[in-house]
């Protein structure tokens, strides 16, 4: 698959050319309660955490560990709303008017990519793509078992099978968004499979979403960027600073997705871009399903201009 991107352009997250030998701890172990945890994704983890079962992370693993605002700030975005009647016109805007920001939207036309190529989406998909936004395909990761609370996970080859299917209905899609990500250290080798397979069928960018910052470490190793956050309200910067920041993790590995905030706070906004590189913040509540759609253009214009206070001029 020859994936299309923005602009033709490289997904970059960061300086690759440090090295950090530090080695990963022997036993499981709580993420977030140890004084000094290696940077995920950046040492040699051994046979017993690469699928392939060779001892070197791939090599789109391994980061730079600055924090701080270095790189432009920007959004990864649920776009679960239909392209139809301009739906997706506002975020296409305002891209227009911060071109410095990344924007990254995942796109989901049926649970998936669906079982055949919806003209309108493929028109969208387009449309994002000139615009200089990064459209990802959508892929559930777990199912629900009638009967049993927590959701299970999906077997690696339907999961695989959805990522091809991607590439056959919208082969100018770049990326894939990996959803209902589980956070538990026994299954990242699953997940590491999964990323894994997506960057060999030619995908450039990977992002997954286990919605909170209890994560294991290593998930940092199977995708290029981790959505750590997607609840109410916005996180605050004491969360930020002890579980990201406190554990070596760059902000350009991560997002967040706050929704249910009315009104918008600009100052916490502002404020997150400190630990947090992707920023998209909706006042839509859970009951109205937050993703159906965009925030207002009102709201929509002031996220985007407390991320980017200084707009490229028309």
């Amino acid at each position: 698959m020859a994936a299309a991107s923005p602009n033709n352009q490289s997904f970059i997250l960061g300086d690759e050319d440090e090295d950090d030998d530090n080695e990963e701890p022997s036993e499981p172990q709580d993420p977030w309660d140890t004084e000094e945890p290696p940077y995920p994704g950046s040492e040699t983890t051994g046979d017993s955490d690469n699928p392939d079962g060779s001892d070197t992370l791939p090599t789109n693993t391994t980061r730079s560990t600055e924090v701080g605002p270095t790189l432009p700030t920007g959004m990864v975005v649920p776009l679960y709303s239909k392209p139809y009647a301009g739906e997706w016109l506002p975020l296409i805007e305002q891209k227009g008017l911060h071109q410095n920001m990344t924007i990254i939207a995942s796109v989901n036309p049926n649970n998936g990519p669906g079982a055949a190529t919806d003209p309108v989406y493929e028109a969208g998909i387009n449309s994002l793509l000139a615009a200089g936004i990064w459209p990802i395909g959508y892929v559930s990761t777990k199912f629900k078992v009638e009967g049993m609370e927590e959701l299970q996970l999906r077997p690696a080859a339907e999961v695989k099978t959805a990522i091809d299917t991607w590439a056959k209905l919208y082969p100018a899609v770049p990326g894939i968004f990996f959803d209902e990500q589980d956070n538990k250290v026994q299954n990242v080798k699953h997940y590491q499979e999964l990323g894994d397979y997506a960057r060999t069928q030619g995908y450039t960018l990977t992002v997954g979403n286990p919605g909170t910052m209890w994560i294991d470490l290593g998930y940092f190793s199977a995708f290029d960027i981790i959505l750590i956050y997607e609840t109410t309200p916005m996180p605050t910067a004491a969360e930020m600073m002890e579980k990201l920041a406190g554990n070596g993790i760059p902000r350009e590995r991560c997002a967040i997705a706050p929704y249910a905030v009315s009104p918008l706070d600009t100052q916490a906004v502002q404020n997150a871009t400190t630990w947090v590189q992707y920023i998209y913040v909706t006042d839509r509540t859970l009951g109205s399903n937050p993703w159906a759609a965009l925030p207002s253009a009102p709201y929509l214009n002031s996220l985007f201009e407390a991320l980017d206070p200084t707009p490229a001029t028309p």
